[in-house]
């Protein structure tokens, strides 16, 4: 028999606006929607539907991130596949597409099926990403021909034009012609290695250092490199630009669209919430692209409720507390468990749009054309994520991530993830996961 659940009392997103509705699930999918919470109880229980009262609830498809690291293989002990879909579904994900730079990197079929096959210790919807590299980059066609026939989820080609975690920097202005060549969405960082290297000799003694150690214009000249590289194949070349950090870029981001180049922008909660201004002065905020000045991240909170972005990507990149302490920090930090929160966050400040937030964090769906999700829709899969009006304060001690600590320790904000539904099942629900 089917499982059969009943979303009562709550308001559902729309992809548009909140809207009263009782949303009903049989087996894997939603088999119907009311509007104006029209179902009564004791029918439902006679039906032998399992009731979530969503009373003073806004409920929203699962959200998706585009943008994550998993570090397995070869990172585990910093998050393996199962705390990662912990600190997932925890923070009201459903999908998840993991980043190449692991240890050895997804550069080549054989790392994307191990990959694919994690998901068997613990379910979530997910994608992966082929890692671009010099060498394999006359072969893309031919290994992403493989994936596609093994039925690996291939969601894109992943750039790297400036250094960070992995060593999958790419210097060869060719090969960066050739993923874009291929049609296939190509993700970037952006950040211009060559640029980079003009400031090495910046010390860096504070976090704000970081950000003059790699400046805005490291993300400006690494995408007028890429829009170089698409000029012949403009209208074919399929652009994704990851964790934009500045005012220059965005604008510039914003020029090449209006003359028909296809620029997807991600934006980062960080990027959003921390400044120069707002943060300590701790390798903990250490970040690639780096927290940037007021101004900038002034400039994206506007953009983002006009709508400039198209997703937002957590860039959840986690490394253990005593790595972050070290003389060397890496760059990254978590962000899975507190990407809706610190948005929320913002909103109740005024700062952020509801809607649009509640937007950015399904649209990938759409980006990824991934089908028959992404919508609180009759026949599409019930990946639901319901958020209950409460006093919430986000502590690190009870995050599932391995990396032990947050930049967004002690957050506050009037609403808690109450319930999470994954296909259809029940798996998570106040505080503890099901599964």
């Amino acid at each position: 028999m089917k499982t059969k659940i009943a979303v009562i009392n709550g308001k559902y997103f729309d992809g548009n606006i909140f809207r009263k509705g009782d949303i009903l699930i049989k087996g894997k999918k939603i088999s119907k929607i009311c509007d104006d919470n029209r179902y009564k109880l004791a029918d439902l229980v006679a039906e032998n539907y399992e009731i979530i009262d969503a009373r003073n609830s806004l409920i929203s498809y699962g959200f998706f991130d585009p943008h994550v690291h998993f570090r397995c293989p070869g990172g585990e002990s910093k998050e393996d596949w199962i705390s990662g879909v912990n600190a997932a579904i925890s923070g009201g994900y459903t999908y998840v597409s993991d980043m190449p730079n692991n240890s050895p990197p997804a550069t080549q079929y054989d790392i994307l099926r191990i990959k694919s096959k994690y998901p068997k210790k613990i379910p979530i919807n997910f994608g992966l990403y082929l890692g671009l590299t010099d060498e394999n980059s006359g072969n893309l066609k031919k290994i992403i021909k493989k994936i596609k026939k093994n039925k690996i989820p291939f969601l894109g080609i992943k750039c790297y034009l400036g250094s960070t975690t992995g060593g999958l920097l790419v210097k060869n202005y060719a090969s960066v012609k050739n993923a874009l060549a291929t049609e296939e969405l190509v993700l970037f960082h952006c950040e211009d290695e060559a640029t980079i290297e003009k400031y090495k000799e910046v010390v860096c003694n504070e976090i704000k250092d970081y950000n003059a150690k790699r400046p805005p214009s490291a993300e400006l000249n690494g995408f007028k490199k890429i829009i170089r590289a698409a000029i012949n194949i403009r209208y074919k070349a399929r652009i994704y630009i990851c964790h934009i950090s500045s005012k220059i870029l965005l604008k510039e981001i914003a020029k090449r669209k209006r003359e028909g180049f296809n620029v997807i922008g991600e934006v980062t909660p960080h990027h959003l919430f921390f400044h120069l201004s707002n943060i300590e002065n701790s390798s903990v905020y250490k970040v690639n692209p780096p927290i940037r000045e007021v101004e900038d991240v002034d400039y994206l909170r506007r953009a983002f409720n006009k709508g400039y972005f198209d997703l937002v990507g957590t860039d959840h990149a986690p490394h253990l507390l005593s790595e972050k302490k070290s003389n060397n920090p890496p760059s990254g930090f978590p962000g899975l468990e507190t990407a809706f929160y610190a948005l929320y966050n913002l909103y109740e400040r005024k700062l952020l749009n509801l809607g649009m937030i509640f937007k950015m964090l399904t649209n990938g769906y759409k980006v990824f054309n991934i089908k028959k999700r992404g919508e609180i829709k009759k026949g599409y899969y019930a990946d639901l994520t319901i958020i209950r009006k409460e006093p919430n304060t986000f502590d690190e001690k009870t995050a599932h991530t391995k990396a032990g600590f947050s930049p967004w320790n002690g957050l506050q904000t009037g609403v808690k993830i109450e319930s999470v539904l994954l296909n259809g099942k029940l798996v998570y629900n106040d505080g503890k996961l099901l599964y």
